[in-house]
């Protein structure tokens, strides 16, 4: 897998026997909800105005994108 982070996949699309064309690498990210599906009891917070900066509550299901 490529990126930086294990929430990064990537997959290349089928390309048949006569396509003129190279096959495309695509590259999607996966939201950490998908990853960690159980909400554990004692869990970490981000401070109130911190959280609405972010956009989550929780620091591990904050997942900022790569830089352009």
């Amino acid at each position: 897998m490529e990126g930086t982070s294990s929430e990064w996949r990537s997959y290349a699309n089928y390309r048949g026997p006569y396509d003129p064309c190279s096959a495309l690498v695509k590259r999607y990210d996966v939201p950490p909800e998908v990853t960690h599906p159980v909400q554990k009891s004692a869990r970490r917070q981000y401070a109130p105005q911190e959280a609405l900066r972010k956009g989550t509550l929780w620091p591990e299901y904050d997942s900022p994108y790569p830089p352009a």
